[in-house]
């Protein structure tokens, strides 16, 4: 299935999008960036050059992924997140920050510039991420903090899920 973009997002003439994914409206894609398959990009979202993007990977509106941002298949991150890159703007030195695959950010997270979210980890809406985070486990707070696992998570995601009317 080929992908589907907007007419009102703007997307860089060297962005790659993989096959099945949605650019929503308002969207800004600069580029050079690649664009896993089955992936959403929600309204408003921008996407800095040199980011790279996995398969499946949803990113909610109001979002900026910074330049040379690293997000990882199965990924999911949530409205409002802001990935930065630069520890003394407007500085020319830029850092990396990656999010591993199956990662889950809840909406309105910051992380500071270089900060690595590991695969399976999750960060808690409201955040700010000052630390990498290991893979698998369960932080939030301001700055963010290690709670418990990512089992834990999952065993109370899955009582709501049963618990909802």
């Amino acid at each position: 299935m080929k992908a589907w973009v907007s007419p009102t997002a703007v997307v860089g003439k060297r962005v790659k999008i993989g096959a099945g994914t949605k650019v929503w409206h308002f969207a800004n894609l600069i580029g050079p960036d690649t664009i896993g398959a089955d992936c959403m990009i929600g309204s408003y979202v921008q996407v800095d050059p040199h980011v790279s993007i996995g398969d499946r990977t949803r990113v909610q509106p109001y979002t900026v992924l910074s330049t040379h941002s690293l997000v990882g298949k199965d990924v999911f991150i949530g409205a409002g997140v802001v990935l930065t890159n630069a520890k003394y703007p407007p500085g020319k030195r830029l850092w990396q920050t990656v999010i591993g695959d199956g990662a889950v950010l809840g909406s309105k997270i910051v992380t500071l510039p270089g900060i690595k979210v590991g695969a399976g980890a999750v960060v808690g809406s409201g955040s700010l991420v000052a630390h990498d985070v290991p893979p698998g486990e369960v932080w939030y707070g301001n700055p963010a903090t290690f709670r418990y696992d990512r089992t834990e998570y999952d065993r109370r995601m899955d009582e709501a899920e049963r618990s909802a009317p």
